[in-house]
């Protein structure tokens, strides 16, 4: 698993990291699921819903920079936060 944002920000999306998006493609061959997750607070409890998106492939002849900003897009809806 990887927070392609590198932090953790609250109520709102970063921006995402090329750079990681970059060594995981140079060294695998491996979908990237988008995952969203949302928290809620609940009198003295925090509720959580994690998302799930569908496994995107990535193409490997292309720059990863717009496949980067596609998968921050859903994961932002899958969050709640768009």
């Amino acid at each position: 698993m990887v927070f392609p944002e590198g932090t953790y920000y609250v109520n709102e999306m970063g921006p995402g990291r090329v750079g990681m998006a970059r060594f995981v493609l140079s060294r695998f061959s491996l979908p990237f699921i988008p995952v969203g997750i949302r928290y809620s607070k609940k009198r003295t409890r925090t509720l959580v819903r994690i998302n799930f998106g569908e496994a995107r492939y990535p193409d490997p002849a292309i720059s990863p920079i717009p496949f980067l900003s596609t998968l921050m897009k859903e994961i932002e809806g899958l969050s709640g936060l768009r």
